[in-house]
Parts: structure tokens; C-alpha cells; sequence
């Protein structure tokens, strides 16, 4: 396996610098002292191809926020924030093949705001559930509808307030259904059984949180990775919200992964002289690493 050599101060004794080798972690590139700390290391952090890589460097990062950072942030890579300047999409985080590839792809990943509010779009959803119902038992028509009711995705927006004296119970006070074309399939208000003290909006997929673990709101999250506002009026509407987060769903769920790693780490060459050889006999560095979460893009292959 390949090391780096690193120089650290001597001892007194030793008069002098000596240059201990460090082993690099070819997904986050952390550096170890010894091939145990870089296996303990894989165990813990739990690589896998469904991570936000870098389009430059290919380097693996825990959230987006943490792959902005690297290509954006005050602490960015030069050799990558300047290559994503240059070809990379900033809603998306993708570096594109050329600048005019980036041109063509924006006018992909740029959405426009949702529908208004109140307005109903479920004349296509209508119209399918109609022409099951009277295309005959075992037809075309009938199996496509059904196939699409199999597999089809929906989202659900409920907007939560807080009740008791000091807001801390959950209530559902409305509630927002839309399908995959953005037809809204059910929008209503839900009674509280407790008076209303509060009000709420999380965002909690893994990919999608803040480098500390904290949820980022949709608004948030609507803004950053599609590129429009949401929320912006005196009054709340979850179709709006139902929207944008189907939106984001379909964004994540149509994500294609690097696959294999670009740095390349046999970790069957590692000398692990303290821990059991059948167990450490794989070569692949996603073999030591359990996903700590599900990837929507798993969706798309169902």
C-alpha cells in the first residue's frame, strides 16, 4: 500500500527530524499512522459510492454541505475551486466535461418556483385513474396504471405545530399529497385536538444536513439545490412544500455514483498484525464499510 511520508520533530535524543510514514484514505484521503487505524477508521466512517464526492479530486464528503465547502468554502482546495469555477454546477455540485456541457446542464438543474397556491393540478392524474377504470381487465391501459401505482413515488408535506404550554408536542395542522408530475392529490386541514402553541419545518435526509448532523429547513435546502425560493409570502402552503420536496427526492434519486474508487487501495496488502486475518481478507474498501443511511437513488432500481 502506498504511504506518505510525513516529517515530525525528533527527540532530544535523537538530534533530529525523522519521517514516519502515513497511510491515506483513498475516500476522505485522512491520513493514519498505521494500517490498524486507517481499518478502524473504514469501520467507522462507513464509505460508500452513495457519498457526495468531489468531481475534481473525487474525495468522499459526509453531506453536500461538506462537499460545498470543499469546493466553495473559505478552506477550499484551490486546485478544485478553481476547476469548479470554471465547469461546475453550483446547485447540483456536479463538474461538468467543458463549460459548454455546464451551459446545457443548468438549463436542466435551474427549477421554477411551484405552482400557485391553491391551485390543483390533478386533471393528469384524474384523467389516468379514468382511462384504468374503463380500459378492460388485463389490458395495456390497465397494466401501465397499475405498474405506475407499483412504483410511482409521492410526497407528503404535513405541516407541524406545537401544542401544551410550552409547544413541545407535535401536531399535524394541515396536510399536502403530490405524485411525481407535481399533481397534488390531496390538500387539507387537519383539526388540532389540543390548542396550537407553535410552529415547525425540518429536513432530516442524511445527505441534505448541516457537517454538525442538524437538519437544514426546506426553504433552505429548496434555494441551494433547485435553485428558487419557497416560503417567501405571508401564508404557508404545503403544496409548495410537498413539491419542492419531491423535487429533491427525484434530484437525489436520479444521482448517478463514481462507482469504484479513483485512488486505489488494496487493502489485502495492509499488515495487521493485531487483528484476526480471516476477517481482513477483502481487497475493496467498501467492503469494511456498512451505509449508514438508504440512497434514494436505490429507488430507481426497483
Amino acid at each position: 500500500m502506498a504511504s506518505e511520508p510525513v516529517t515530525k520533530a525528533g527527540g532530544a535524543s535523537s538530534g533530529g527530524n525523522t519521517e514516519i510514514p502515513r497511510i491515506r484514505c483513498p475516500a476522505c484521503f485522512k491520513q493514519f499512522s498505521t494500517d490498524e487505524n486507517l481499518v478502524r477508521h473504514l469501520e467507522k466512517a462507513c464509505h460508500t459510492e452513495h457519498e457526495p464526492q468531489c468531481g475534481v479530486c473525487h474525495k468522499h464528503c459526509f453531506c453536500f454541505e461538506a462537499l460545498r465547502e470543499h469546493l466553495l468554502g473559505r478552506l477550499a482546495k484551490k486546485e478544485c475551486a478553481a476547476e469548479f469555477s470554471r465547469r461546475g454546477c453550483s446547485l447540483c455540485l456536479d463538474v461538468l466535461e467543458s463549460e459548454e456541457a455546464l451551459t446545457n446542464h443548468r438549463l436542466k438543474c435551474q427549477f421554477m418556483s411551484a405552482c400557485p397556491s391553491g391551485k390543483v393540478l390533478t386533471t393528469p392524474m384524474e384523467q389516468s385513474i379514468k382511462g384504468a377504470i374503463d380500459a378492460p381487465e388485463g389490458s395495456a391501459e390497465a397494466a401501465h396504471f397499475s405498474e405506475e401505482r407499483q412504483y410511482g413515488a409521492v410526497a407528503l408535506d404535513c405541516e407541524m405545530v406545537g401544542g401544551g404550554s410550552d409547544g413541545s408536542i407535535n401536531i399535524c395542522a394541515r396536510v399536502c399529497l403530490v405524485d411525481e408530475d407535481e399533481n397534488v392529490l390531496l390538500n387539507t386541514y387537519v383539526q388540532p385536538l389540543l390548542p396550537v402553541t407553535d410552529y415547525r419545518d425540518t429536513a432530516t435526509y442524511q445527505l441534505f444536513v448541516k457537517t454538525s448532523g442538524v437538519s437544514h429547513k426546506l426553504r433552505f435546502l429548496t434555494e441551494v439545490f433547485l435553485g428558487y425560493k419557497i416560503q417567501d409570502g405571508t401564508i404557508h402552503d404545503p403544496c409548495e412544500d410537498a413539491i419542492a420536496a419531491m423535487r429533491l427526492y427525484k434530484r437525489m434519486r436520479s444521482r448517478r455514483h463514481a462507482g469504484a474508487l479513483v485512488h486505489v487501495c488494496d487493502l489485502s496488502q495492509l499488515s495487521l498484525q493485531h487483528v484476526d486475518a480471516p476477517q481482513w481478507s477483502y481487497s475493496s474498501v467498501y467492503s469494511y464499510s456498512e451505509p449508514s443511511f438508504y440512497c434514494w437513488c436505490v429507488d430507481s432500481k426497483t
